[in-house]
């Protein structure tokens, strides 16, 4: 007859003349019910896992035996695959033997028309570049020429718009002159006037 965690949590002894304490043998009882509840619990899940082994052995044990039927049926024809093999593999190397000669000599062959077509456009390129550099010396030469003959121009030009320009301030300076004159005139004249102006003379009877 097994016992539960619960039946030992509820067991009751009697009471007896100096008897054990109680207290501590419900503790001992409520101790050993957890451990006991633990134990079965561990077995429980011992128990599935033996279950789920036994039907993963038994699983196991049906691909055994396919794979020995199966082994046993490669053994059987092993041996004719393996020299269908061989002579497969020796035509196989034979004619990729073939192929890659063939790809030698057409690697060869477009590898040297390469080679001839790509020194004929450097020689192009070459023969074009020593005509451009030639046109370009001669177009830098006539700007060089054109800058000179510019700045000639322009040296002139600037020589001209000096002249000129001291001339109108020459000028200038004469028409500024001309104006001061004429101002101290207007000034000069103005001030004689003021001082020429007829006085009223006193008469007898204000001097008395």
């Amino acid at each position: 007859m097994r016992t539960t965690p619960l039946e030992i949590r509820q067991k009751s002894f009697e009471k007896g003349f100096r008897g054990y304490e109680k207290e501590e043998v419900d503790a001992f009882l409520l101790t050993l019910s957890m451990e006991w509840e633990k134990s079965l619990e561990i077995n429980r899940e011992l128990k599935s896992k033996v279950e789920y082994q036994e039907k993963e052995l038994l699983k196991l044990r049906e691909v055994e035996s396919s794979l020995y039927k199966t082994l046993k049926t490669a053994e059987t024809t092993g041996s004719t695959l393996v020299e269908q093999a061989n002579k497969s593999a020796e035509l196989i190397l034979k004619e990729a033997q073939m192929n890659a000669d063939m790809l030698i000599n057409q690697s060869k062959y477009n590898a040297k028309n390469c080679i001839e077509e790509a020194e004929n456009k450097a020689k192009n390129i070459i023969e074009e570049t020593q005509d451009h550099v030639k046109i370009a010396n001669r177009e830098l030469k006539e700007i060089e020429n054109l800058k000179e003959n510019l700045l000639l121009d322009l040296r002139n030009l600037s020589n001209d718009v000096l002249e000129k320009i001291n001339k109108m301030y020459s000028q200038a300076n004469k028409k500024q002159e001309e104006a001061a004159s004429l101002k101290r005139a207007a000034q000069t004249s103005i001030f004689v006037e003021k001082e020429t102006e007829i006085k009223p003379q006193k008469s007898f009877f204000d001097s008395i």
